[in-house]
């Protein structure tokens, strides 16, 4: 093994949040060790500064976070997400918080695009890491703790100030796979919705025909589309993550919401971030 290839052992693992952490920046690498020990409620269970070295450490040491950088040796950052979120043998992956030094609109899609929960560029405020490590975390623990009442928290998606780069990120974080064409239809109308609310006052009339225009397909197509990739959330979502957007509103268990319900509660809620975030500037 090589000597920058670390595995960490000991510890209360079941009460910790478990974080593996990949870099090839060595020194960067260090410093993000030394800030996740500082905190009594993670422990770090490996590090690396190769793509191919963290993906061992995550299928060994079974990590709630990985921090990952897009830029290494032998399998890059976007190599890491799809070798490990494709891969069916891993019933519980971790979640992913790439930190970079790309720092581009494009490079912030892609990563989100291929599974990524969280996007910095670095140099990155350790506060603010942390913060994202700690919610993740927790959030893994509550969905590996089934007799727990899982804490109902107004969850925040105002990530980067770009409609595009956040409604990708919620529609992955929703678990709705970028290989179906309803995911990319959704995308659309979601920001279509953002930039003109009416809209939504007439999916078939407004937005299922813009959408449909632009894929050179139908409307009744796009509706379909859609409602696929909706029914795969309900059945493939983190369960406290869909409790945590949509609160009392559905039932999980028996109902779906329909797809213009759908549409408007996230256009919604990014809109009102939007302005809670301008408000405070």
């Amino acid at each position: 093994m090589s000597g920058l290839t670390r595995i960490f052992t000991g510890g209360e693992k079941m009460e910790k949040i478990k974080v593996a952490m990949a870099d090839d920046n060595v020194k960067f690498l260090e410093e993000l060790v030394e800030r996740v020990g500082e905190d009594p409620g993670c422990e770090v269970v490996g590090t690396a500064v190769d793509g191919e070295a963290v993906c061992r450490i995550i299928r060994e040491q079974k990590p709630d976070v990985v921090t990952l950088d897009i830029i290494m040796p032998h399998m890059d950052g976007f190599g890491v997400l799809d070798t490990i979120l494709g891969d069916e043998s891993i019933k519980d992956p971790p979640s992913f918080v790439v930190v970079s030094a790309v720092g581009t609109d494009q490079v912030a899609q892609d990563a989100f695009e291929h599974g990524a929960d969280y996007y910095f560029r670095k140099p990155v405020d350790p506060a603010i890491l942390m913060s994202r490590i700690r919610k993740l975390g927790r959030r893994e623990l509550e969905d590996q703790m089934p007799g727990r009442n899982v804490l109902r928290e107004e969850t925040s998606f105002y990530m980067t100030g770009n409609p595009a780069s956040d409604v990708t990120g919620i529609l992955h974080e929703l678990s709705i796979p970028a290989n179906i064409k309803g995911y990319h239809y959704l995308r659309d109308a979601i920001l279509l919705a953002v930039e003109d609310p009416r809209k939504k006052d007439g999916l078939y009339s407004k937005l299922y025909t813009e959408v449909a225009d632009k894929w050179e397909t139908t409307a009744n197509r796009v509706e379909r589309s859609i409602r696929h990739a909706i029914d795969v959330s309900w059945q493939r979502g983190r369960m406290s993550l869909l409790d945590r957007m949509f609160g009392y509103t559905f039932d999980r268990r028996k109902d779906k919401p329909t797809n213009a319900e759908f549409i408007a509660f996230i256009s919604d809620k990014l809109s009102l971030e939007y302005k809670i975030a301008l408000s405070n500037q």
